[in-house]
């Protein structure tokens, strides 16, 4: 949150934005919990110079596609419900 206060401050305009979600949980990744998103741009509300365009993931380096594509699902269904909720 300190990155998105220190955006705002600095911005001259509204800059668009992607939030990167650690779907997997992967220590190894960076981004945001998937149960943690809800919170987290409800939080970013009261930047008004960034707006969140989508969401981003990195998958782990795996073989599994069907895990892969588990998780790309749960990224998709969780902006499907943000989308309904705002």
């Amino acid at each position: 949150m300190s990155l998105a206060k220190e955006i705002n401050k600095r911005a001259k305009h509204k800059i668009k934005c992607f939030l990167q979600v650690n779907v997997s949980g992967e220590g190894s990744k960076h981004g945001i919990a998937l149960e943690d998103v809800d919170q987290f741009i409800d939080d970013l509300k009261k930047y008004d110079k960034i707006e969140i365009v989508g969401l981003m993931t990195m998958a782990p380096l795996t073989d599994d596609e069907a895990y892969i594509r588990s998780l790309f699902k749960q990224l998709r269904l969780k902006k499907e419900e943000i989308q309904r909720l705002n």
